[in-house]
């Protein structure tokens, strides 16, 4: 599989250091760079990419409205915005963003990102097929947005960017992996060995197996059996998780109890 990749930004160095990191990675082809929104239709017009990474803030149409353009495009390609800033994350994923890189970037962080390409184009028929017909059925699981502290998470067909702060707990329930915050739940496709490994340094614990608690989002923790836990957590149903007796030990290392 070869990836077609387009890159997108005002500033020359900031192409040159993707384009170090990306043509160290297997798969992929830089077939176009652009400075600026009217280049990079052109390019992306002329060299039909699969991907492209793409600035926020540039002269004239910024990155967001050229994401907009990009939408209207019968055989968009996937969008990967790469910026220094944070606070667009939310509107990105609006956007029907592919993934969401903050600089300085790295090598390991571009890699996951273009695995993720190669895996959603495997799973939806083709690399000629960048968008897939029933995004519920198709989509991969997507990376969370790791330096800004947002995980997207599935509420029926529409994928939402919560923050890690505002998670409660996950569970695993009949193979799937259930997201409460204190509000609403949430799917995600993550194993939840992998969403404790995105979520360590925002004070998540693992519980038991099959639950993984924000030690910050804990209403209650009450002594149960043979010197166990049960934890009141601050969902809507304020879910009741008891903790193993492994886990019991690092709870009262971490409270002093």
């Amino acid at each position: 599989m070869n990836i077609r990749t387009c890159i997108i930004d005002d500033e020359a160095p900031v192409r040159k250091v993707l384009r170090h990191f990306l043509t160290q990675i297997e798969n992929v082809t830089i077939v176009a760079e652009a400075s600026s929104a009217s280049e990079a239709l052109s390019a992306i017009s002329r060299e039909n990419p699969h991907l492209v990474f793409l600035d926020i803030q540039m002269p004239g149409i910024d990155g967001i409205e050229l994401s907009r353009v990009l939408l209207a495009l019968p055989e968009r390609p996937l969008v990967v915005f790469a910026t220094a800033h944070e606070e667009y994350a939310i509107e990105a994923f609006d956007l029907e963003a592919f993934d969401y890189l903050l600089k300085p970037f790295t090598l390991d962080r571009l890699t996951r990102t273009v695995e993720r390409a190669t895996r959603f184009f495997s799973a939806t028929g083709g690399i000629d097929q960048p968008q897939p017909e029933k995004e519920s059925e198709t989509l991969p699981a997507l990376e969370p947005c790791e330096d800004s502290g947002l995980l997207l998470l599935a509420k029926g067909k529409k994928l939402i960017p919560v923050a890690a702060s505002q998670i409660v707990f996950a569970t695993v329930e009949e193979g799937r992996v259930l997201v409460a915050t204190p509000t609403d739940t949430y799917t995600t496709r993550l194993h939840l060995h992998e969403l404790e490994d995105r979520l360590r340094q925002h004070s998540f614990i693992r519980t038991h197996r099959n639950s993984l608690v924000n030690i910050r989002q804990i209403l209650e923790v009450i002594p149960w059996f043979n010197r166990n836990y049960k934890l009141v957590m601050n969902d809507r149903q304020r879910t009741e998780i008891i903790v193993s007796r492994n886990q019991s030990r690092l709870l009262r290392n971490l409270f002093s109890l």
